[in-house]
């Protein structure tokens, strides 16, 4: 009896013994190394709106698009990095509305967003083992597409502004390379102190890739 027993209870911490060091093996350790360094690449798809405040139009609609980027460690919490980005409007609303000229002429306008670029540089800050929050800030280049109704025939006209853009975003990391994220983006393209320009809003979300 007393033999039986000694055996079953080697059987059992052994079975537990390897149930332990196959549970350790599948999850992944916190070796205290920053895992948001290195090139990354992504694509990323929301909502994007446009205010046209000399006109008073808005473009509202969806962005697919895509970044590159490169992060470097600050310590094991800290992470500073630059990114490129390109993205285009799809499915974009196109508003069209009325102005009247001081002449008494009434000009029909149509706003629709087109190519839209960035280069930034970006702050983040690491909590918990898989969660980066971060804020950027860069230089922002936007194509947009003007068509004028009347009082003349249908005519486009295409603009190209710069600015300056802002956000804020978190990052998740899904496994060893893969990470998915939402951001926030506001830019602003007219010269600074100028009372009207053109805004931009924008909320993506994406995955991507660490190497």
């Amino acid at each position: 009896m007393r033999k039986s027993l000694l055996l079953t209870a080697l059987a059992l911490t052994a079975f537990g013994a390897s149930a332990a060091a196959a549970q350790d093996s599948a999850e992944p350790r916190d070796t205290g190394r920053n895992p948001f360094t290195g090139p990354r690449i992504e694509a990323t798809i929301g909502y994007d709106q446009t205010n046209e405040e000399d006109l008073g139009m808005d473009s509202r609609g969806a962005r697919v698009g895509g970044a590159i980027g490169y992060d470097f460690a600050i310590g094991k919490t800290l992470t500073l990095g630059v990114e490129a980005g390109i993205g285009w409007g799809v499915a974009a609303g196109k508003e069209r509305m009325g102005y009247s000229f001081p002449n008494g002429h009434i000009y029909e306008f149509q706003l629709s967003a087109g190519r839209d670029i960035d280069a930034s540089v970006r702050l983040g800050a690491r909590i918990g083992k898989g969660t980066l929050v971060y804020g950027k800030a860069g230089w922002a280049d936007a194509v947009y597409r003007y068509i004028v109704y009347s009082p003349i025939p249908a005519t486009g006209h295409g603009s190209t502004d710069n600015g300056f853009r802002l956000g804020a975003g978190v990052e998740q990391m899904l496994g060893k390379h893969i990470y998915a994220k939402a951001e926030y983006r506001y830019s602003r393209y007219d010269p600074l102190g100028d009372a009207s320009g053109t805004s931009r809003h924008q909320l993506l979300t994406g995955l991507g890739v660490r190497f």
